[in-house]
């Protein structure tokens, strides 16, 4: 009991030593309080904070993104709001991939935190660049 005491007093004092930089907007500063939250507190090092930082602010301008694009109606004639539909289209879609990035960077997809030591050996690989010859089918029986 005093051990998980101790614990968690130490996660607790990891994760105030990660509150939010001064002078972050109030949706980036949730967005971090809210990552900080979900992970060990010992999941991110000191040179992770303007990394971090990035991916609070590039996940706040998707979600306004996103509101947009759903305020928009899916067909129109306008050809102003298609335009713009398109426009917004593109920015979220440059978002979205800026944001995995991101979130690989941190160890927070769940790819990137699987262990380099858990991962299947057992698995026949090959050259992607070679071609695939008959009988490479993995589930062929």
């Amino acid at each position: 009991m005093k051990m998980a005491y101790a614990r968690n007093i130490a996660l607790a004092a990891q994760r105030e030593a990660w509150a939010p930089p001064p002078g972050m907007p109030k949706a980036a500063a949730q967005v971090w309080n809210d990552t900080v939250s979900a992970v060990t507190g010992d999941h991110f090092a000191q040179g992770d904070e303007i990394v971090l930082m990035m991916f609070c602010e590039a996940t706040v301008r998707l979600r306004r993104v996103a509101r947009a694009l759903e305020r928009l109606p899916l067909v129109t004639t306008d050809p102003e709001r298609l335009r713009l539909r398109r426009s917004l289209v593109g920015e979220a879609n440059a978002l979205r991939g800026q944001v995995l990035n991101l979130a690989r960077a941190l160890r927070l997809a769940p790819v990137s935190r699987r262990m380099q030591d858990k991962a299947r050996t057992d698995l026949p690989t090959r050259d992607r660049r070679s071609k695939r010859l008959p009988g490479d089918d993995l589930f062929a029986c």
